[in-house]
């Protein structure tokens, strides 16, 4: 009888460790409306810099150019993503994978268009790992990981977030 009362103490303590602290979704990116004169304008700017590029005999520019235009009116009629992410006691799992939070430096809340909770990764060529959070939920966020790693002072919107915005993406 003992041993039953053992078990199921341990089977519920993991069965905590397994549930989630706190979980949210959102998109990775602002759905833009493009009308017919921001597609028209993108594939002159491509014919003019692919007609430079052939005059001047530059063919494998020329071919780039024309690469970068069709992957510019691509990308740009892409959906947005939308990311699930999830606290745990003793990590993140965001977009179905887990990180543990030894595996992470510190973290920060990027303010622009979305805001975002960056997580820094250790390591020599460390990266970001970015989790796109509605502000409401961001003070609740924030309580959780300041449990476990320190935060970084308040930055603004990245670059490539910015860029994106400015090219409508």
């Amino acid at each position: 009888m003992a041993e039953e009362n053992t078990k199921n103490k341990t089977e519920a303590k993991s069965s905590d460790q397994t549930k989630p602290l706190y979980t949210w979704a959102m998109a990775d990116s602002v759905v833009r409306k493009k009308d017919s004169f921001y597609y028209f304008a993108v594939i002159v700017a491509g014919l003019v810099v692919m007609t430079i590029l052939a005059l001047q005999s530059i063919w494998s520019g020329a071919i780039l150019a024309a690469v970068a235009t069709f992957m510019f009116t691509s990308i740009t009629q892409s959906k947005p993503k939308n990311i699930e992410s999830a606290l745990f006691e003793k990590g993140v799992v965001v977009e179905g994978k887990a990180y543990d939070f030894t595996s992470f430096k510190s973290f920060w809340i990027a303010v622009g268009e979305i805001t975002k909770v960056k997580l820094q990764t250790n390591g020599m060529f460390a990266g970001q790992i970015s989790m796109p959070i509605k502000d409401d939920e961001v003070e609740k966020v924030r309580a959780l990981l300041s449990a476990h790693l320190p935060e970084e002072q308040l930055k603004g919107e990245d670059l490539t977030d910015t860029i994106n915005r400015w090219l409508r993406f």
